[in-house]
């Protein structure tokens, strides 16, 4: 797209569009008026002319093209100086226990007791050594708590059996006891009156299992009947297995 501006009556100046930025320069030259010449239109103004819609902000905006390829990786910088040691972190958790090492080699013998007393001084063998170990009889303690009771013995055996004793006097039957309690009557009278009232039935109890099939009962015989207008038509004696039904 191509933009005249007039710049001078005698001057046309014509740009050329692109997508990008324009740079523009403009010298006029030769004159040698005093007068000044008018102020020419801004880039913005050209490019409203242009068509361009928008702020102003806007038109910057849209010369800036899009961002270039990412640069190559410059080269390592040199190695800074070593820094401070840090803090000591937390102590870890304790390790597992590690397995025993192996049985060590068997010490010397070491003095016996008698030879520790020989070398300290004791002049004696080591009987009259084991003699002068034994201080003199302390005085008697005092007599401890008893102790808790012991558990239950067994049973002993049953002695003999006694001799008879003499027969004691007959005691009071409980129908004389009865009496002496304040009860009224005979003796049959006493009785019935032990006899409590029947209690109420009790409740049906469970069915109990079906029994086994009985064996099959003997064929029956079989049984004619007739029909008849009166007793007179029953024959005598009347036929074996012949029901006779007179007519009403």
């Amino acid at each position: 797209m191509s933009i005249s501006v007039a710049l001078q009556p005698l001057y046309v100046i014509t740009l050329e569009l692109t997508s990008g930025p324009v740079p523009l320069q403009v010298a006029i030259g030769g004159g040698s008026g005093s007068g000044g010449g008018s102020v020419g239109l801004s880039a913005y103004q050209i490019a409203l002319a242009a068509g361009f819609v928008g702020d102003e902000a806007a038109w910057l905006a849209s010369l800036a093209g899009p961002a270039g390829a990412a640069g190559a990786d410059g080269a390592d910088g040199v190695i800074g100086p070593q820094g401070p040691a840090g803090a000591d972190g937390a102590a870890g958790l304790q390790g597992p226990a590690g397995a025993d090492g192996p049985q060590g080699p068997a010490g010397a013998d070491g003095l016996s007791a008698y030879e520790i007393a020989l070398n300290g001084g004791f002049i004696g063998d080591e009987a009259a050594w084991l003699a002068s170990l034994i201080g003199p009889a302390g005085a008697a303690g005092a007599d401890g708590a008893d102790g808790a009771a012991g558990p239950q013995g067994p049973a002993g055996a049953d002695g003999a059996i006694g001799p008879q004793g003499p027969i004691g006097a007959g005691g009071l039957s409980t129908y004389e006891i009865a009496l002496n309690g304040g009860f009224v009557g005979n003796e049959a009278a006493w009785l019935a009156s032990l006899v409590g009232p029947a209690g109420a039935a009790g409740a049906d109890g469970a069915d109990g299992a079906i029994g086994s099939q009985g064996p099959a009962g003997a064929d029956g015989q079989s049984v004619t009947v007739v029909v008849v207008a009166n007793v007179g038509l029953i024959p005598e004696p009347p036929d074996a297995n012949t029901l006779y039904l007179v007519q009403a």
